[in-house]
C-alpha cells in the first residue's frame, strides 16, 4: 500500500493545489521564492489581493519582458505590476511589537530594505511628537542609539526614514 509520504508532488501541483484554498477578495502573502508560483493558479472568477514583504498591497500579474519598472519589485527582487486600487506601506506597519520595545529594534527594521542594498542614512528615523508642542520630543525616539525608554500605547511618534545623496535627490 502507498503511504501518503511516498508520493511526490511537483512544486507546480503543490502550487495549485494551495491556490484552490485561496478565497476571493483573500489578502494573502505568498513569501518570496517558490509561493510565488501559488499567483500562477488562482481559480477562474477568484480574484485575491497580493501583498508584498515589502509593502506592496494589490499588486499584480508579473510584467512582459522589456516592460518592467525596477523602482516597482517585489521583496524578491522581481517586477511586479500594480492592479487598480493597489496602495504601498512600511513593512513594519504590520508588524506587532512586545512588551520592552525600543525604539533602536524598530529603527533596524527601517533601516533594513536600505542595508539589502547598502545604503544607509546619517540622521535617526523618527521621534516623540507634540508633548510639549516640540517637534523633536524626547524621551522616546526611533534611532540606531540605544534608548531605554520603552515604547508603549499612547506614545505619539513619527517615523521618517530617508536616503538622500547630497545634491541629487533624496527618498
Amino acid at each position: 500500500m502507498t503511504q501518503i509520504n511516498d508520493i511526490k508532488l511537483s512544486n507546480d501541483q503543490i502550487a495549485w493545489r494551495a491556490a484552490q484554498d485561496i478565497d476571493d477578495g483573500a489578502y494573502v502573502n505568498l513569501g518570496i521564492g517558490f509561493p510565488e508560483k501559488v499567483a500562477s493558479y488562482q481559480r477562474p472568477g477568484c480574484t485575491p489581493i497580493y501583498h508584498t514583504e515589502n509593502g506592496i498591497l494589490g499588486f499584480g500579474a508579473a510584467p512582459a519582458a522589456g516592460d518592467e519598472d525596477w523602482d516597482l519589485i517585489n521583496a524578491g527582487k522581481k517586477a511586479v505590476t500594480l492592479n487598480p486600487g493597489a496602495a504601498f506601506f512600511h513593512p513594519i506597519n504590520n508588524l506587532k511589537f512586545p512588551p520592552k520595545t525600543y525604539g533602536h529594534h524598530i529603527d533596524a527594521l527601517a533601516r533594513a530594505p536600505l542595508w539589502a542594498i547598502d545604503k544607509d542614512y546619517d540622521h535617526g528615523t523618527g521621534h516623540g511628537v507634540g508633548h510639549n508642542l516640540s517637534v523633536h520630543e524626547q524621551p522616546q525616539r526611533i534611532g540606531r542609539a540605544i534608548n531605554e525608554v520603552e515604547l508603549v500605547p499612547g506614545m505619539v511618534l513619527t517615523i521618517e526614514p530617508g536616503y538622500y545623496v547630497a545634491g541629487d535627490y533624496g527618498i
